[in-house]
Parts: C-alpha cells; structure tokens; sequence
C-alpha cells in the first residue's frame, strides 16, 4: 500500500520492483505507473522475481514491462540489464517514436489518433509489423473487426512468429466467432511462447469446442508444468477434463 501511494503522489520515472509483494504483486505497480506515462519512452519499468515461471513472463510481456530479472543477480547483471532497456528509449529512431506515440493513444482509448501515429509510423519501414500490429489494435478498439484483422495478418506474413501479432489475431478470430482459426493460432502460440493463463484458457475451451478432446488431455500435461494457480485457468481445466473424458468414453478411445 505504501508502494501504491508512492507511486501515485511522486509519479517516478524508473521503478524496479519486486513481483512477490504478498497479497499483491510488482504488475499491480506497474498498471499504476502505466497510468502515470502513458508513452512508454518516459519511463522505465524492471521486475524482479526469486522464480522464473511462464505465465509469469508471459503476463510481464503482454503488460509491456520493460524487464523480467531472475535471482540470483549481481550488480554487473543489473547494470547492464538497466542499460539495455533505457538504451533505445534515450534516442529512438523516429520510427521507434511514432510506435510509442501510437501505443501511448492506444492505452488512452484514442483510436483516432493511434492510427494516425501507426500510419505515419508504416511510412518509415519496409516491413513495418509493430505498425501494422498496433494499427490492428486501434481498429479493433473502435469496432472495425475485420480491418483488424486483415492488419493483424498482414504483420504476421513480415514476420510470423510475432507474439504480440499472433495474440491480438487471436482475439480477432475469437471475436468473429472463427473458433477453428482462433484454435490454429492458439497452437501456434503454445508451440513458440509461454502463454499467460487467460489464453491458456481459452485455447482449452476452444480444444473442446472443436472436439479435439485428444487435445484437451495433452492441455492438461502442458498445464501441469506451468506452475499456475489461476482459478480460473484450473476452472477451465477441471471442465475440459470432465468433457473430454466423458466424450472419449462414449467413443471408446479413451486411453
């Protein structure tokens, strides 16, 4: 609570936090400070954990923090960590600030001027992804499904193991109801990264939707190693289980 207070009076630049922090976490601290700067490049962010989990690291990566530190660590380790995040943000390229700008209306719920940065931003690349990937963002803040869609893909046809990219198409498909093509993905998403528990859970959902019960139990084992505690994803297991089971029984391919 004190953290919390600190961070809302004195508004500083740089916080380090621990992510253990009893009832609450170090990612409380950090949608605090988020609200504070909402463009990324005027401030920084680093969390430090005893343990190393993938929803952990997934859920730091989907908030945008700048860092994820795993003890032990030493004072060189920490230094050279520090200078890596702030690096790019000391001089970005106009390019680099174009995406931040857009990001920062995006936390905002400026859809308008979002895309208006993202445009400008998809001028100054080849092959602009974070562009195309947030402009898919902003056009599915304001209602435009499909134009998000086509953005999304497109991002992922320059480089197509992008995280971010592949969460938002994700979305995308699950809000048109593509729950084949939103299942794909999830597969895709769980072959290359750690995913947080929300789209663990949703990926579950989606194996029984599409009666992929094989699936769902292989969830389960994947499940197992993620050392995670979330009621919900365990609600979302536990009747995956039960479906699936009771499905492959009716069969007879129960193994």
């Amino acid at each position: 609570d004190d953290a919390e207070k600190a961070l809302r009076e004195w508004k500083p630049e740089i916080v380090w936090a621990e992510y253990d922090l009893g009832v609450h976490n170090g990612l409380d601290l950090y949608a605090i400070q988020r609200g504070n700067f909402s463009n990324r490049l005027n401030s920084t962010f680093i969390l430090l954990s005893e343990q190393y989990s993938p929803a952990l690291a997934s859920r730091a990566t989907d908030l945008d923090a700048d860092a994820l530190i795993i003890r032990p660590f030493n004072y060189d380790t920490l230094q050279s960590k520090f200078v890596d995040v702030i690096s790019w943000k000391i001089n970005p390229s106009e390019f680099l600030r174009k995406i931040e700008e857009g990001k920062a209306y995006l936390f905002e719920k400026n859809y308008k001027k979002a895309k208006e940065a993202l445009q400008e931003a998809r001028k100054l690349d080849a092959k602009p992804v974070l562009a195309a990937c947030y402009e898919g963002l902003a056009a599915r803040g304001s209602g435009h499904v499909e134009d998000a869609e086509k953005l999304l893909e497109l991002a992922i046809e320059w480089n197509p193991k992008h995280f971010r990219s592949l969460c938002a198409l994700f979305e995308v498909k699950m809000d048109l109801k593509s729950y084949e093509a939103a299942y794909a993905i999830g597969q895709r998403l769980l072959k290359e990264f750690p995913l947080s528990p929300k789209y663990f859970a949703i990926i579950v959902w989606l194996s029984v939707y599409n009666k992929r019960f094989q699936d769902t139990l292989a969830l389960h084992e994947v499940f197992l190693k993620l050392q995670s505690e979330d009621e919900e994803l365990v609600g979302a297991i536990a009747a995956g289980l039960i479906v699936s089971g009771k499905s492959l029984l009716k069969e007879g391919t129960f193994s």
